[in-house]
C-alpha cells in the first residue's frame, strides 16, 4: 500500500516500544486554553518570554539519575471540528514544541522562558506529536 492510499484510510500509526521491566510511566493530561496558552518563545522580549510560562507545566523531581522519554500530542486532524466539518489534508496542526528546564532550588515553576535553564528544547513542529528523550540527574 502506498502512502497516499494509507493516509486516506488510517489516521494513526502506533509503534510499540518494549521498555525494560524496571521502567515506570506517568501520564499527564492537559490542554491549551485561552487562559493557559503562552505561545512559543519567538523572541527574547520580556513580554514574550513571560507569556511563554503560561503554557502547561509539569514538575518532576527524580530521586535518582534517570532517563526520561516524553511526548506531546495534538488531536488528530481527521476528527471533526466543532461545527461537524472535517479538515482537509494536510491537517490543521498548530506549531508547538516541548521544553525541559532545570528549576532553581527556590523555584516551584518556571516564571518565564530562560534559555540558561533549558536542558532540552525540541524543534518547533507542526505535527501531531512532538517527543524527546534525555537523562536527568537526581534532584
Amino acid at each position: 500500500m502506498d502512502f497516499d492510499e494509507w493516509k486516506d484510510i488510517f489516521s494513526n500509526l502506533f509503534l510499540n516500544v518494549d521498555f525494560p521491566d524496571e521502567w515506570t510511566g506517568v501520564r499527564f493530561k492537559s490542554a491549551w486554553t485561552k487562559q493557559n496558552s503562552g505561545g512559543l518563545p519567538n523572541s527574547m522580549k520580556d513580554e514574550v518570554i513571560t507569556r511563554y510560562a503560561k503554557n502547561p507545566q509539569f514538575k518532576i523531581c527524580p530521586k535518582q539519575d534517570c532517563e526520561v522519554m516524553f511526548a506531546m500530542a495534538q488531536s488528530g486532524g481527521r476528527l471533526p471540528a466543532s461545527d461537524g466539518s472535517y479538515h482537509k489534508y494536510p491537517f490543521d496542526y498548530l506549531y508547538a514544541n516541548v521544553s525541559v528546564f532545570k528549576l532553581e532550588p527556590d523555584q516551584t515553576y518556571l516564571p518565564k522562558f530562560n534559555q540558561k535553564q533549558a536542558v532540552y528544547v525540541s524543534p518547533v513542529k507542526r505535527e501531531s506529536q512532538n517527543a524527546g528523550r534525555l537523562k536527568l540527574k537526581a534532584g
